[in-house]
């Protein structure tokens, strides 16, 4: 979501926060272990995502796609 101002941003933080808080602490604890599995090794991960990016990035589909946007 965009706020349009800080206390915006705030009152949806504040608001999310109470709804976790009212969660099962079990459930929140195995839903954040489920998110978080695999990122032991976060530094090669994050390096092999920037590679894809990368070659996706100077591919001639994308080269393309940047000159048709261009255009509009």
């Amino acid at each position: 979501d965009i706020y349009p101002d800080i206390p915006a941003l705030d009152a949806a933080v504040a608001a999310m926060a109470a709804k976790l808080a009212g969660c099962s602490p079990e459930a929140m604890a195995l839903l954040k272990a489920a998110c978080w599995k695999g990122s032991e090794e976060w530094d090669q991960l994050l390096e092999s995502r920037a590679e894809m990016s990368g070659k996706l990035v100077l591919s001639a589909f994308t080269a393309k796609a940047i000159a048709a946007f261009k255009q509009q």
